[in-house]
């Protein structure tokens, strides 16, 4: 009786071990509007569209770049434009990998903007260690404003 109570309690501890040995940070951090937001009117020049379509190529304003391009296209377009927002349209077919890592390469260019500004207005190189006042001002000012579309259609 001992003998089974052992091995099944091994046989739970190896698949205790097995899925909690997940990559479990990976993920989008997005802030959702809440419902009682109301719709923002934007204008067409103040969106940067990036598609990646079926055949997994990247599209900038329907231009085809290469992902090492999007960080800096993404930091120079919210540079000039004070309320821009970013559209990310995808296929359905789109590889997860290729999926975060444009992502990933949105999101660097925003916290790279966000430092640069954290060190001109408060001389820290990294936002992240303001005080929490000074945060929320740096992330007011440059929003993680990337909307994704609906995706696109064949």
């Amino acid at each position: 009786m001992i003998m089974r109570t052992k091995s099944w309690l091994l046989c739970l501890v190896a698949i205790f071990c097995a899925c909690g040995s997940q990559d479990a940070d990976r993920g989008v951090e997005r802030k959702l509007p809440s419902v009682k937001e109301e719709q923002l009117v934007v204008q067409q020049h103040n969106i940067l569209v990036v598609e990646v379509n079926s055949d997994g190529q990247l599209l900038v304003d329907n231009e085809n770049i290469d992902i090492k391009q999007l960080k800096d296209r993404a930091k120079a377009f919210l540079k000039k434009s004070d309320d821009g927002i970013i559209s990310l349209r995808t296929d359905r077919s789109t590889s997860y990998n290729l999926y975060f890592e444009v992502q990933d390469s949105l999101t660097e260019a925003i916290i790279e903007l966000r430092n640069e500004m954290s060190m001109r207005e408060f001389g820290c190189e990294n936002y992240r260690d303001l005080e929490d006042d000074q945060r929320k001002a740096i992330e007011k000012a440059i929003p993680m404003a990337i909307s994704e579309a609906e995706p696109i259609r064949r």
